[in-house]
């Protein structure tokens, strides 16, 4: 699939640039010798050739209108017997029947109004050259937006598992960029189209270099969004509790065996996650207990952050229930479509750590059946962890009667348009089930 990725395009991108050169040429040639033949204009011939090499338009105009002026000052002085050819006009707002008999007069006169040859094929190969790698960047993108396989394995296999879903470009958003750039491209004479290329390219590298690191492991960030790449935190509590010894083994143990023996949670596991931010004297690390759930059928995947820490003689358990969407391809067609109007808004925050572009491109699906599954997971994520605390803080004589009371509130999970709530618990409190995941600065 890799090697079609890279052939295809370039496949596409030699054979327009060997079909649009030899059509323009011969489109041209035609018109020009007809043109020649007969003093009259072929416009179809001379539109199908401007068509289909129109980066070359802007410099054929400009150099046509450069070489007509020069004949004109060089006329009017050489010829000035004869009378002058007096234009209260710029050329470029003459109609074309005017410019037509100007330039005639001339050449019948002997004096150059047009490209030489040589300078025709140059500007007609450059052009069709540049829309070829224009088409096979393009074709390129596209090709990797919709065939595109991930790798096997790790947390970029969650976030191109879309279980249901179905996981597409959509026909109307491809057709509203297509419009827009052909008219943004008309108005600025193909320039926007190189803009396109190079901004779309900038921002699906970033793109590329976020998945690899989600995938690979890797969990930097600064100042904010330390769980971006699992996501976006759906429900949290922390407790805080005395004891002589620290319990945090004995309450892991616990919280692995309650959720492994009533879900289908795997084992716990640690994770390292960094905060890189450059007014500290130095990196900072900090190690984290996950699990991940799996998926619900329509590509949400369920992750389980625990931390432990103290103060003197308290400690306190912390966890997380992280709602993680899958790698929405309309979402990300349009971000690189219109990467050159959005790309400048957002590079210098990203570059600075304060933007979270994976989120921009990953989806929760919105729907009644995914809140459902998505609150069902967490409200039994949320029981395990509570029965093995109790357990755990009962073994040790240590009152749980806030904790059990605490638990029955945060378990009155209720949905409403799309959003989710646990009581009066501040603590608990879960957030928002949206159609995008956004990262948490949690």
């Amino acid at each position: 699939m890799s090697k079609i990725i890279i052939k295809l395009p370039l496949l596409i991108g030699i054979s327009w640039f060997l079909f649009a050169f030899l059509a323009s040429e011969i489109s041209f040639r035609t018109a020009k010798f007809l043109y020649d033949f007969t003093g009259m204009p072929v416009d179809g011939l001379y539109q199908i050739s401007n068509t289909i090499d129109w980066p070359a338009n802007a410099f054929y105009d400009f150099r046509y209108f450069q070489i007509l002026k020069s004949s004109i000052e060089q006329y009017n002085q050489d010829s000035s017997s004869l009378g002058t050819i007096e234009i209260e006009r710029e050329l470029e707002n003459i109609s074309e029947e005017e410019l037509l008999e100007i330039a005639w007069m001339l050449e019948s006169m002997g004096f150059k109004t047009y490209l030489s040859t040589f300078e025709e094929y140059v500007v007609n190969l450059l052009a069709c050259a540049l829309s070829g790698v224009i088409l096979a960047v393009i074709s390129g993108l596209i090709i990797n937006l919709f065939f595109n396989k991930p790798a096997q394995g790790g947390l970029q296999m969650n976030m191109q598992d879309t279980g249901k879903v179905k996981n597409h470009v959509k026909v109307k958003s491809l057709l509203i960029a297509i419009i827009v750039h052909l008219v943004l491209a008309m108005m600025t004479l193909g320039i926007s189209l190189v803009l396109l290329l190079i901004t779309g390219l900038t921002t699906n590298a970033l793109l590329k270099k976020e998945v690899n690191e989600a995938a690979s492991g890797s969990n930097k960030f600064k100042k904010n969004f330390p769980f971006k790449r699992y996501g976006e935190v759906v429900g949290s509590f922390q407790h805080v509790f005395s004891h002589e010894k620290i319990l945090d083994c004995n309450l892991f143990k616990s919280i692995e065996s309650e959720l492994t023996s009533k879900t289908p949670i795997g084992a716990l596991s640690t994770v390292a996650i960094t905060d890189i931010d450059g007014d500290l004297e130095a990196p900072e690390e900090r190690t984290f207990i996950k699990s991940q759930s799996g998926q619900t059928k329509r590509g949400t995947s369920i992750t389980l952050i625990l931390y432990q820490s103290s103060f003197g003689k308290m400690q306190s358990i912390q966890w997380r229930v992280l709602a993680g969407g899958y790698i929405d391809r309309n979402k990300k067609f349009n971000l690189i479509a219109y990467s050159v109007f959005s790309l400048l808004l957002w590079i210098i925050p990203y570059l600075k750590k304060e933007f979270d572009l994976l989120g921009c491109v990953r989806t929760i699906y919105p729907g009644a059946y995914n809140d459902m599954d998505l609150v069902t997971q967490a409200r039994c994520i949320h029981e395990a962890v509570f029965d093995a605390m109790i357990n755990e803080l009962d073994a040790n004589d240590i009152d749980t009667s806030d904790l059990k009371a605490q638990k029955m509130q945060i378990m009155n999970i209720n949905i409403s348009g799309g959003k989710v709530s646990m009581g009066n618990v501040v603590q608990g409190a879960m957030n928002k089930v949206s159609n995008q995941a956004r990262g948490s600065k949690a």
